[in-house]
């Protein structure tokens, strides 16, 4: 069994749901019905590392960290996309020849 595999079962027993998290903490749970903004929120609080905006040429992104070039995956659903988002979050990047890509 690898090291990750055992640490994932363990926090993912009842005790560790998001729900059973909140309940302890006595958080109340509400939805934010169509008020999306909240999960972006959400979202771009994990991954304020990870996210770039599209560069003056409009075919690649920067990095918001370090400002470095990046190009979407062509695996990737953004890839067809017309016209790019302006930001993007990402999870992770692949260095493929010189230009990192993100997917």
């Amino acid at each position: 069994m690898y090291p990750s595999g055992s640490r994932l079962a363990l926090t993912t027993g009842k005790s560790h749901c998001p729900a059973c998290l909140v309940a302890s903490f006595n958080v109340p749970m509400v939805s934010c019905g169509r008020d999306h903004t909240a999960i972006r929120r959400c979202f771009v609080s994990g991954y304020f590392a990870h996210a770039a905006r599209l560069h003056i040429d409009g075919a690649s992104y920067r990095t918001v960290r370090d400002a470095v070039p990046v190009h979407v995956h062509p695996t990737s659903v953004l890839f067809k996309v017309l016209p790019l988002p302006q930001w993007v979050i990402y999870h992770e990047g692949t260095k493929l020849r010189d230009t990192a890509e993100l997917s």
